[in-house]
């Protein structure tokens, strides 16, 4: 009977690892999942086992909706935060899944057009406690008159809780854009929200040194500087902005530029190029932002198993 009881709970196990789900409860029966979302993320879940799918109802309909339906698989959206039980139905039994749906807030503006041909774009994440990863945001670039000139995207990564960063967005031709008329949409994001991922803003604990102090002399053409992870225990996902200014403090260039994870008490160097002579540039600032993701270990997960009838 042991033998019998052990095959069965790591076949379950496995069910569950396989269909792959963000975020799951551990204890929970194996028919009903715990969930969580933000406005906008979608997904689609294989249910294994159960057979075709009947039938799916939601006790919230304004928090998730039904996107499709593939046999054994449910395709379904965040809409608006709030709480939503999903009742799926199916040949062999019926799925509970418990989605918890969390407001998204990321934002993106127009700042200016640079004198390289660029639009500067500010995009800020006050997403509460969601680590965005990586975000794309429509561009639809209109003329004076309302015009439509061209539709395109601009993207960005690592942006914590209340993070703000700089990008560049460079159109294939020079458009007599009015960016009071033009508008950038949210497109498309990255929230992890796996079961017992650890995110942590690792920013405060990276420290920068640069010998020049942010100044550029005539005949430069680039420096070195470095980036220390201060943290004690966690490697941190690491991006660097170097914005670049004129003599009047005008920004003429924005790079971000991604060293990749640096270990605790680990510093990397590195080497920055100066803009061509034709852009006046003066003097430059560099910021950081810093996260880490933490999987948890991988051991086997106790899970209570009832008679499905």
């Amino acid at each position: 009977m042991k033998k019998s009881k052990g095959l069965l709970l790591v076949t379950m196990v496995l069910i569950l690892l396989l269909s792959g789900y963000p975020a799951t409860s551990a204890k929970a029966a194996f028919n009903t999942l715990s969930a969580v979302m933000y406005e906008g993320q979608d997904y689609n879940y294989n249910f294994l086992g159960m057979g075709k799918i009947e039938k799916v109802t939601y006790s919230n309909k304004k928090a998730a909706s039904t996107v499709k339906i593939e046999d054994t698989t449910l395709y379904f959206k965040a809409n608006k935060a709030g709480a939503t039980t999903i009742t799926v139905k199916g040949k062999a039994y019926t799925y509970t899944i418990k989605l918890t749906v969390k407001k998204t807030d990321i934002t993106a503006s127009f700042v200016k057009k640079l004198q390289d041909g660029t639009y500067l774009v500010k995009i800020t994440n006050k997403t509460k406690d969601g680590y965005v990863e990586y975000v794309s945001f429509a561009t639809v670039l209109r003329s004076s008159d309302g015009g439509f000139l061209k539709f395109d995207d601009v993207t960005a990564a690592a942006l914590n809780p209340g993070a703000t960063v700089y990008e560049t967005y460079e159109p294939d031709e020079d458009y007599n854009v009015d960016l009071s008329k033009s508008t950038l949409e949210l497109n498309e994001f990255e929230i992890d929200t796996g079961l017992g991922i650890k995110f942590t803003d690792c920013t405060k604990k990276m420290i920068v040194t640069d010998a020049k102090g942010g100044k550029v002399a005539p005949g430069d053409t680039n420096f070195t500087f470095s980036i220390k992870n201060n943290n004690t225990k966690v490697a941190a996902n690491t991006y660097y902005t170097i914005a670049w200014y004129d003599a009047n403090g005008n920004t003429v260039k924005v790079e971000n530029i991604n060293p990749g994870y640096i270990n605790p008490k680990e510093e990397s160097k590195i080497t920055a190029y100066v803009p061509d002579q034709e852009y006046g540039v003066v003097s430059y600032k560099i910021t950081v932002r810093a996260y880490s993701k933490v999987y948890p270990p991988k051991k086997p997960v106790e899970v209570d198993i009832p008679h499905i009838k």
